[in-house]
């Protein structure tokens, strides 16, 4: 009977080490997981300077405070960054298609995105909202009552919250504002005389303004209010759980008023940038 019990406890043994190793031969699929992506994907709009931009002419080479920013990102999560670049009023809803990982293009915490979108920690506050006018037009429009008028076209990009600061402040003119997706396509509609003023983001403003000599801007017309800082987002619910190592990153960018953050517009301050017209 010893034998017989031995025998049979052996064949028990050398079954249970069987199926052991049946689960280590990567016949067992369920419970293999799936890889985390090494690669971060960042959606802009490089007609924006000093945020996004190119800064070569052929316009492969993206620069900007929030591209420096992206790529802290990616390094402070051990990830490279790979930026995607389309029109500014498509990138929540690519975002929200899971085109990108996150966007970074100036963008400001609004109710309406925050429906498709979550958002991270701030890490910017832009300059507040300026006008651009021709310098032929500066005396034209020397306060908030001279650009309410349903006669004056005022500009701004499409789906912008500086597009919707000009429509709750000039009532009057916003019934005949004109939105495009691109910058540089309003600039030239100023220009010619298709609008009569542009709405932008200070900085901005003032990129164009300093690469346009026939532009000015008005100084001491329009209070916009509080300037809201800018974020990154992420899709809604932050499914790929991004947000604690983006808000960690910011963190640390934002750190000793803002240390690296100066450093990043320092240089950005001294690169050429090329705008896609």
């Amino acid at each position: 009977m010893k034998k017989i019990f031995a025998l049979i406890m052996a064949v028990v043994m050398t079954l249970a080490l069987a199926a052991c190793g049946s689960k280590t031969s990567g016949t067992d699929t369920g419970t293999t997981e799936t890889p985390k992506s090494t690669t971060l994907v960042m959606g802009t709009s490089p007609d924006y300077p000093p945020y996004e931009f190119f800064s070569d002419e052929a316009l492969t080479q993206y620069a900007g405070i929030d591209v420096e920013v992206g790529k802290y990102i990616a390094k402070s999560m051990s990830m490279e960054l790979q930026i995607e670049s389309m029109n500014f009023d498509n990138l929540v809803t690519s975002l929200g298609n899971g085109d990108f990982d996150m966007v970074l293009a100036a963008c400001e915490y609004t109710d309406e995105r925050a429906l498709s979108a979550d958002f991270s920690d701030p890490y910017y506050t832009d300059l507040p909202p300026v006008i651009l006018v021709k310098s032929d037009n500066l005396s034209k429009y020397t306060t908030e009552d001279a650009i309410n008028q349903a006669n004056v076209i005022i500009g701004a990009q499409k789906n912008t919250t500086k597009a919707n600061a000009a429509a709750d402040k000039f009532d009057k003119a916003a019934p005949g504002m004109i939105t495009e997706s691109l910058v540089p396509t309003l600039i030239n509609e100023l220009k010619n005389g298709t609008i009569d003023l542009l709405v932008l983001d200070g900085n901005v403003g003032k990129q164009y303004m300093e690469a346009n000599s026939d532009l000015a801007i008005l100084e001491n017309v329009v209070d916009w209010g509080e300037t809201e800082p800018y974020r990154v987002l992420v899709q809604k619910g932050d499914p790929k759980g991004l947000l604690p190592g983006i808000n960690a990153a910011i963190a640390e960018l934002t750190a000793d008023n803002n240390a690296k953050i100066t450093a990043i517009e320092e240089q950005v301050a001294s690169t050429n940038s090329y705008i896609k017209e």
